[in-house]
C-alpha cells in the first residue's frame, strides 16, 4: 500500500515528553467527553426521555448516544482530509474544541420537565458535535503517534490510542462510582450525572493549549493543495483493499468496546439487578485491564509482528465470551461480573490496540489521517453507535441475558475473517 518514491519528512528524532503528553492527554480528554454519556445513560434517559417504561427510556437514551456516531464519517472525511492537507496539529486542535462545545451543551441543558422537547433536541445536537469531533480524532491522533515513533516502536506508540481510551473509561467510570457512593439515586438522577460533563468542559482548555504546541509531522511539499484532492486520492483503487478489509475488521472490536466497555454498566443495573456503584466499578476495572493489555499488545507486536497479536487474542475472546457470560448470569455476583468482563477486555484490548496501529501502517502519509479516520469512523458509526441499543433490544426481545454474548460472537467472527487477509507491514519496515 505504500507508494515508492513518495517524498516525506523523516520522523526519526525521539519524541519529546511534551509531545507525548500533548497527544496522550488530548486523546484521553476526547474519549472521556464522548464516552462518559454511556455510563450515565440510565439517568439521562430519565431526565431527557421520560417515556412510560424504563426500557423505553434507556433505548431512547442509547439512541441519542448513537446519534453521535452518525456524524463520525462526515467528521472523518472533513477533519481527516484537513489533517492531510493542513497538518496534524491543526486538525487535533479542532477536534478537541468541537468536543468541548458538545460536552458543554450536555452539561447545562435543562431537563425535559423544564423546557420540554427542546431538551432532547439539545442533547441530540450535542451528540452530533461530539460525533463529528470523534470522527476525526482517531485517524489523526493515531497517525500522529505512528509517525513520531521510530521503526520498531510504532506498535508501542500507536497502542497509546487504545490505552488512553481505557484511561478515559477509568476516569468516567470512577466518577460514576464515586458519585453513586456519595449521592442518593434521586440526587444522581437530578443533578449528579452532570458533574462529569462539567469537569470535561473545564479541563478541555488544557488539552487545547497543549495541542497547539505539537510539532508537525506533515510534509508541506507532499501534502495536497485541497481537501477534495486528498479525498480523490483515497478513492483510488490502490487503497480499496485496505479500506474494505479495515472496515470489516473493525466491526468485532467496535462492538466489543461498546458492549463490554460501555453497555455493561447498564446491563449490570437493568438485567443483573446490581447497584449503580457495582455497575460503575466493573467499568473501572475493565478500563484498567484494557489499558495495560493495549500497551502490552503494542509492545509485543513490535517483537513478534502484528498478525499474531491481532488474530490470537481476538480468537480467544470469540471462544470465551459465551462461557464467561454464562458464568456471570449464573452467579450474578460482583466478583463474577468484574472478573469475567475484565478477562474479556484483556483479550480485546491487546488485539484492538495492534489493529489500530496496523491501519495507519496501511496508508501512505499523504492520505493516512483520512484513510484511518474514514475506515474507523464508518464501522464505528454503524456498529459502535448501535451496539448498546441493539444489545438492549436483544435482551428485551429474546428475554435472554445471554443475547449480548451471541452478538459479540457473531460480529467478532466476521471481523476475524477480514483481519486474516489484511496487509500488515513488518514492525521495522518503513511506512514513509
Amino acid at each position: 500500500m505504500i507508494e515508492p518514491g513518495c517524498r516525506m519528512v523523516p520522523t526519526r528524532t525521539p519524541i519529546s515528553t511534551s509531545t507525548f503528553l500533548a497527544t496522550v492527554i488530548g486523546n484521553c480528554l476526547e474519549f472521556f467527553d464522548f464516552g462518559v454519556y454511556a455510563y450515565f445513560a440510565v439517568m439521562i434517559g430519565k431526565v431527557f426521555f421520560p417515556v412510560g417504561s424504563a426500557t423505553g427510556q434507556l433505548l431512547l437514551s442509547f439512541a441519542a448516544f448513537g446519534v453521535g456516531f452518525v456524524m463520525r464519517p462526515l467528521g472523518a472525511v472533513i477533519l481527516g482530509a484537513y489533517a492531510d492537507r493542513a497538518g496534524r496539529r491543526a486538525a487535533l486542535t479542532a477536534t478537541i474544541l468541537l468536543m468541548a462545545i458538545g460536552t458543554g451543551i450536555i452539561a447545562v441543558t435543562p431537563s425535559y420537565a423544564s423546557i420540554g422537547l427542546a431538551a432532547p433536541i439539545a442533547i441530540v445536537i450535542a451528540r452530533l458535535l461530539q460525533g463529528f469531533s470523534a470522527g476525526g480524532e482517531v485517524g489523526v491522533a493515531t497517525s500522529y503517534l505512528v509517525e513520531v515513533a521510530a521503526p520498531g516502536k510504532r506498535g508501542l506508540f500507536g497502542s497509546l490510542q487504545s490505552a488512553t481510551q481505557g484511561i478515559a473509561a477509568i476516569g468516567g467510570a470512577s466518577l460514576g462510582y464515586g458519585l453513586a457512593r456519595v449521592l442518593s439515586d434521586e440526587a444522581l438522577t437530578q443533578w449528579g450525572w452532570r458533574i462529569p460533563f462539567a469537569l470535561g468542559l473545564v479541563i478541555a482548555p488544557v488539552g487545547l493549549v497543549i495541542r497547539k504546541q505539537l510539532p508537525e509531522t506533515m510534509d508541506e511539499h507532499a501534502a495536497k493543495r485541497s481537501s477534495v484532492a486528498v479525498i480523490r486520492e483515497l478513492l483510488h483503487a490502490r487503497y480499496a483493499r485496505a479500506v474494505v478489509l479495515g472496515m470489516v475488521g473493525i466491526i468485532g472490536p467496535t462492538v466489543s468496546t461498546y458492549v463490554l466497555g460501555h453497555y455493561i454498566t447498564s446491563y449490570a443495573m437493568t438485567v443483573l439487578g446490581m447497584p449503580t456503584s457495582t455497575s460503575m466499578l466493573v467499568s473501572i476495572v475493565s478500563g484498567v485491564a484494557v489499558s495495560f493489555a493495549a500497551l502490552f499488545g503494542g509492545w509485543a507486536s513490535d517483537r513478534v509482528g502484528r498478525r499474531a497479536l491481532i488474530i490470537l487474542p481476538r480468537l480467544a475472546l470469540l471462544l470465551a465470551v459465551v462461557p464467561v457470560f454464562t458464568a456471570i448470569v449464573t452467579a450474578r455476583t460482583p466478583f463474577a461480573l468484574i472478573a469475567g468482563i475484565s478477562g474479556l477486555m484483556v483479550l480485546h484490548g491487546a488485539s484492538a490496540a495492534v489493529l489500530i496501529v496496523a491501519l495507519p501502517e496501511s496508508f501512505p502519509r499523504k492520505v493516512r489521517s483520512l484513510g484511518v479516520a474514514f475506515v474507523y469512523a464508518v464501522s464505528v458509526s454503524i456498529f459502535g453507535g448501535s451496539a448498546s441499543a441493539i444489545a438492549t433490544w436483544l435482551v428485551a426481545a429474546t428475554h435472554s441475558p445471554m443475547a449480548p454474548a451471541w452478538y459479540l460472537v457473531a460480529t467478532n467472527a466476521i471481523s476475524l475473517t477480514a483481519l486474516w487477509f489484511l496487509h500488515l507491514p513488518k514492525p521495522h519496515e518503513s511506512i514513509d
